[in-house]
């Protein structure tokens, strides 16, 4: 029952706006094209996002190009300068799924829109995340994308702030050469990161 729960709540919640092979055709082409271009986060010139009771800072080089407000949560997606993404879920109505749900419900997802045949090696292992001081249990899971005979290994994070003000899920993912690099701009967000009250956050603006 509380996994149907899960799924569902998720399924309203994370609307994926991307066809399957969106992701393995930008890695397996632009990574391995232009990666050594691009140029590090920019951690000097931050921007501050904010809204909906939530609130982070981002380097400046960075975008969020989605984002979902129902009654039920708020929803965002960060993307890299390279072809790294962060997202956050904020669950209303006290809906608070574990972190295994979190990981095992995202993981599900990305597999289906991905296409089952194409990630390879999946691992997960529990770790730990500092996020907003706090040291927060987090898993860090691997896997290979392979397409058309190319390999691409994959980093991807799962963690959740728990907070009074209500429980923050973040996930973040990278192509594994490149995950050092963004690593400090994840880094910010999950340091910056905070529930704010809806006058706080306008008043940010």
């Amino acid at each position: 029952m509380i996994l149907s729960l899960t799924a569902s709540t998720f399924n309203f919640a994370h609307r994926i706006h991307h066809s399957g092979r969106w992701l393995s055709f930008l890695v397996l082409t632009g990574t391995l094209l232009i990666a050594a271009c691009i140029p590090e986060p920019d951690l000097k010139n931050t921007k501050l996002y904010t809204n909906a009771g939530i609130q982070f800072k981002y380097p400046g080089n960075w975008s969020i190009s989605e984002e979902d407000t129902n009654n039920h949560s708020h929803y965002l997606i960060v993307h890299t300068n390279r072809d790294g993404i962060l997202t956050m879920h904020q669950f209303k109505g006290g809906f608070s799924p574990t972190l295994n749900q979190f990981a095992d419900t995202m993981t599900g997802y990305y597999i289906e829109e991905m296409g089952e045949e194409f990630v390879k090696e999946l691992k997960a292992e529990p770790t730990e995340l500092s996020i907003s001081n706090k040291t927060m249990p987090a898993i860090a899971e691997t896997h290979t994308i392979e397409d058309q005979g190319q390999r691409l290994p994959m980093m991807r994070y799962y963690s959740r702030l728990d907070d009074p003000a209500g429980w923050i899920y973040i996930s973040f993912q990278s192509p594994a050469d490149a995950f050092q690099k963004e690593k400090p701009g994840f880094q910010l967000i999950l340091d910056t990161v905070q529930n704010v009250n809806e006058g706080k956050t306008q008043e940010a603006k």
